[in-house]
């Protein structure tokens, strides 16, 4: 791309976890082109994550362009006059509009047919079995705007950019003098989770006077932590249905740890 100062869409309409690996690539993207703008397509549930994200300078709402009468969301998208859409998590209608509104380089992935008709950009590699980390994967979809490095998981760790987590309401309720530590069960079907077993077996593991014990998850997921984690250790704090996501970022930033399945928190 010949433009040093490039408008990028980076398209994501799918989950916390996979929203939160996209970051390192639009960290990548603003180094590449220092006077770039990158605008996040994604769910409304997710804004918190992007708004906490110092890579990230405009937030699309896919709920509400989806809402949005035919004619309305290419006129949308074309408004913004962006150079180039990176189709990260791929989504036919994302990929038809992005081509009516005649976005200049549509990248997308070759292994999507609708690609084909709606992306002039195809980059081709495969995610199953491959020895990359899914973060890495996404720098593959980079190269037609001259990215060709991928970086390495020691490099990811400090590639997020989460420089913009809101401060804790209430900080009272952590305890300074013990290990504050964050139980996470459920992943709402997206992983694989621990029976309860196991996290009665770790709860009976960590001595109350070294560790503060808080339990998260939605107010639907607490009937079922309720019934088989905390009917047993009535001491772990019940935070289940009581955060939005912002207010679960500040606080697994303001914790000391976090247990959990491979599920949005823990990314």
């Amino acid at each position: 791309m010949d433009k040093s100062s490039p408008v990028l869409i980076i398209s994501r309409t799918d989950n916390i976890g996979d929203v939160v690996l996209t970051l390192p690539l639009c960290g990548a993207l603003l180094k590449k082109y220092h006077g770039a703008k990158i605008l996040f397509l994604a769910k409304d549930y997710v804004r918190p994550i992007l708004d906490a994200c110092e890579h990230i300078n405009s937030f699309i709402s896919w709920d509400n362009l989806k809402s949005l009468k035919g004619n309305e969301q290419v006129d949308f998208l074309r408004d913004i006059h962006a150079d180039a859409i990176i189709h990260v998590f791929p989504n036919p209608e994302v990929a038809r509009l992005a081509y009516k509104a005649k976005i200049p380089l549509r990248i997308g992935t070759s292994h999507r047919a609708y690609h084909w008709l709606y992306c002039n950009k195809l980059p081709s590699f495969t995610r199953k079995n491959s020895p990359l980390h899914e973060a890495q994967l996404n720098f593959k979809l980079a190269a037609p705007l001259g990215i060709s490095s991928i970086p390495s998981l020691d490099e990811l760790k400090t590639a997020y950019g989460l420089t913009r987590i809101p401060p804790l309401n209430d900080k009272s309720i952590l305890d300074s003098g013990k290990f504050n530590l964050i139980l996470h069960p459920k992943s709402r079907g997206s992983a694989r989770e621990w029976d309860w077993d196991n996290w009665n077996h770790l709860a009976n593991l960590l001595p109350a006077g070294q560790f503060k014990l808080f339990v998260t998850g939605t107010e639907e997921e607490g009937k079922e932590i309720r019934k088989n984690l905390l009917a047993s250790h009535p001491g772990i704090t019940d935070l289940t249905g009581k955060f939005n996501l912002s207010e679960l970022i500040a606080f697994i930033a303001s914790a000391d740890g976090l247990v959990a399945a491979s599920t949005g928190p823990l990314h």
